[in-house]
């Protein structure tokens, strides 16, 4: 199937068909959605020659991701990839993707809202679990205290890594979470 899907997509590139990607990322200041950004725009480059990315940093702020993703609709992109900032808050992105015949791929970050077309990333309450497992495999029988730095609060992955945790070192008897504190992914 991998073979088939290459084999169309240099079919298209040869024939010349352009494409235009909007890209909504949370805020380009943190390094992680930066390094993912820039990925996706130096792959573009170098693999399509015949995809336009628009890239833009939402700034850590949903009115601003809501506004830009309006934007992208508007300039007709053939696609929107979406690193949602707020679960809840980035949902209508998909919702207005939907109603302009847009597709609408999350990344990384997903919302509530589950009409997308795709999510790539990781399952972060997996992620948590592996996380908490870790910390009661390493406090061992004796156990200890903890503190938990997450990341921007109402973001997918700090809701789920929280579940995670919940799951497994949050449950345990000998084990104390003294501190709870968003430190914004920083």
């Amino acid at each position: 199937v991998e073979e088939e899907a290459e084999a169309a997509e240099e079919a298209s590139a040869e024939e010349g068909d352009s494409y235009v990607i909007g890209v909504l990322m949370k805020v380009m200041s943190d390094t992680y959605s930066n390094k993912l950004g820039n990925a996706i725009l130096s792959y573009a480059e170098e693999k399509y020659p015949n995809v336009e990315i628009r890239l833009l940093d939402g700034q850590a702020d949903t009115n601003t991701q809501i506004s830009q993703c309006e934007d992208l609709i508007s300039q007709k992109c053939d696609v929107i990839i979406l690193n949602a900032f707020d679960a809840e808050g980035s949902g209508p992105c998909v919702d207005m993707c939907n109603e302009a015949g847009i597709p609408c791929v999350e990344v990384n970050a997903s919302t509530n809202n589950k009409e997308y077309l795709s999510y790539v990333g990781s399952n972060d309450v997996t992620a948590g679990e592996m996380m908490g497992n870790f910390i009661i495999e390493q406090l061992g029988e004796e156990g200890g205290q903890i503190a938990i730095l997450e990341g921007d609060m109402g973001q997918s992955a700090q809701l789920d890594r929280y579940e995670g945790l919940s799951n497994t070192v949050l449950k345990a008897d000998n084990i104390e979470c003294v501190y709870t504190i968003t430190c914004n992914w920083q």
